[in-house]
């Protein structure tokens, strides 16, 4: 089931990416299903990366206040 899973989404990632190629040459539909879709291909903040300078601000401050 992991290797039917991966598969599908690596189909996916494809489709995607071929409707982003195709948005970016003006097709109006494509543009739409581009914008709709972008929501389930948003990459996803690593755990691992360090934090940004607006996250250690906002944590500095949160220390400040107790």
């Amino acid at each position: 089931m992991l290797i039917y899973s991966d598969d599908a989404y690596s189909m996916a990632l494809l489709f995607y990416n071929n409707v982003k190629a195709m948005a970016k040459r003006g097709d109006p539909t494509a543009q739409e299903l581009a914008r709709e879709l972008k929501t389930y291909f948003k990459k996803k903040k690593s755990d691992a990366a360090e934090p940004t300078g607006k996250e250690l601000l906002r944590d500095v401050k949160a220390l400040e206040r107790g």
